[in-house]
């Protein structure tokens, strides 16, 4: 079950990574901000679809849905505030570019952070595993 959760999930997270990098590439304000979350959403992307050709990614303990759940969140807040900034009017957009771009590095920060969260929970994975299997070739 977790394992159907987890496929879902990672679909989730390449389908709004897409979306995300469509509408960033509309944008002519805050380019270097639009760039820098597209560069972020698109190493996330590469790193799923590396761990995901190599293993069992949703079914390893570190990558619980819970886990994936944070970075989906994160990606899902970007892209209604990339969307929300491409319906404006130019003229506005421009008026409010800084603001644009305070929200965009907050974005930005959420998603890393998610990321960290599941960098420490793979990291604490992997420990837990490494002991595991070093007292168990110890006796």
């Amino acid at each position: 079950m977790a394992d159907v959760v987890g496929v879902g999930i990672v679909k989730d997270i390449f389908k709004t990574g897409i979306a995300i990098k469509d509408t960033v590439d509309t944008f002519h304000q805050n380019k270097e901000d639009c760039r820098d979350l597209q560069v972020l959403v698109a190493t996330v992307m590469d790193i799923l679809s590396r761990l995901q050709e190599m293993t069992r990614l949703t079914s390893h303990p570190a990558m619980c849905p819970s886990a994936l759940v944070g970075i989906q969140g994160s990606l899902d807040a970007a892209l209604k505030l990339v969307t929300k900034w491409q319906k404006k009017h130019g003229l506005h957009r421009f008026l409010m570019a800084r603001d644009m771009a305070k929200q965009l590095r907050r974005v930005q920060d959420d998603i890393q952070r998610n990321i960290n969260i599941g960098h420490f929970a793979a990291t604490m994975e992997l420990r837990i595993e490494l002991t595991r299997i070093t007292t168990t070739t110890v006796r």
